[in-house]
């Protein structure tokens, strides 16, 4: 648990700074409950639904802590987006680390996949959300369980960025998944568990679009998890796409290029199209370590030196649609 303790330690509770308001709520099923804080933005309107960010916190992190290091609640004001913040439980996971390498949230059915998506769709009943327009995103192990989401809930999330994570089913039990962040000969094939997220989905028909941030300097997931989840999802994509491994999704003749910031981190991004869309991007940042890039300073595990990913994401996230 040494490396838990690590990532999480020293977070804390710190106040929204925009100018919306915070709900608190509870989802309860026969897969489990969690509770989970909202974000409504400055000027909420029930008569106006707005798309929907579901955010999934790093270890030892909450929901204040998470809107603190990535901004999110001030960007929801800013561009009129709802915040849904899962909470993992204490009692179930003492570090409040989502439990993404457990075989039952690798599925779709018994586990905190269910539920964080039972959750989403609870809040939208509840409130004015777009259902067209609803991402998902997670650091680290709220990485992974972003991966998980969008490998077997696609349906009911437009996009997903993937920070500092690991792919769905990376590994099979925790002993490889923890061994696996760090060598990546340990995972399983990007290929094999592209096709398992497929048969997880339902065998869904469409575009599955995901962003992937990660640092090149990350000491606690190897950099090449970018890689291997980037081809997870090509994968995925070139069965949602006709239902036969045909390479009509692939990765070839991507588009890369050096981006250039107002910061000290550069970031090479590359761009897979499929769909007739920005399917599949990779963002990798210069000398980044395990960290929320652009994130804020008084939350670990951030680097305010990297690019602004909250906007970035964000702001591709509302170019698709479900």
């Amino acid at each position: 648990m040494k490396f838990w303790a690590l990532l999480g330690a020293l977070l804390v509770s710190t106040g929204a700074l925009g100018a919306g308001s915070w709900q608190t709520g509870k989802f309860e099923s026969a897969a489990g409950s969690r509770d989970y804080k909202l974000w409504l933005p400055d000027g909420y309107d029930r008569a106006k639904p707005l798309p929907m960010v579901v955010a999934l916190h790093g270890c030892q992190q909450n929901a204040e802590a998470f809107n603190t290091q990535t901004g999110l609640n001030d960007l929801a004001d800013a561009r009129k987006l709802i915040v849904l913040y899962p909470l993992q439980s204490i009692t179930i996971n003492p570090m409040r680390c989502w439990n993404w390498m457990l075989g039952v949230n690798q599925s779709r059915m018994g586990g905190e996949p269910e539920i964080i998506a039972g959750m989403t769709e609870q809040v939208a009943k509840a409130h004015a959300v777009d259902r067209s327009r609803v991402y998902v995103t997670g650091l680290s192990a709220g990485g992974a369980m972003a991966a998980n989401m969008m490998a077997c809930y696609p349906e009911t999330y437009a996009a997903g960025a993937i920070q500092g994570g690991v792919m769905f089913r990376m590994a099979d039990e925790p002993s490889t998944g923890i061994a696996g962040m760090s060598d990546i000969s340990k995972a399983n094939s990007p290929e094999t568990t592209g096709q398992q997220a497929w048969q997880c989905s339902a065998k869904f028909r469409g575009p599955v679009p995901v962003m992937i941030w990660h640092g090149t300097a990350d000491g606690v997931v190897a950099p090449a998890h970018a890689e291997y989840t980037l081809r997870q999802f090509a994968r995925m994509n070139d069965l949602t796409d006709d239902g036969e491994e045909n390479n009509s999704i692939h990765l070839k003749n991507p588009e890369t290029q050096v981006i250039k910031t107002d910061k000290r981190r550069d970031y090479s991004q590359t761009v897979f199209r499929g769909f007739g869309q920005d399917l599949l991007i990779r963002n990798l940042v210069e000398g980044m370590d395990h960290a929320w890039s652009g994130g804020n300073v008084q939350i670990p595990y951030s680097d305010p030196s990297g690019p602004d990913s909250t906007r970035i994401s964000v702001e591709w996230f509302l170019t698709k649609k479900r």
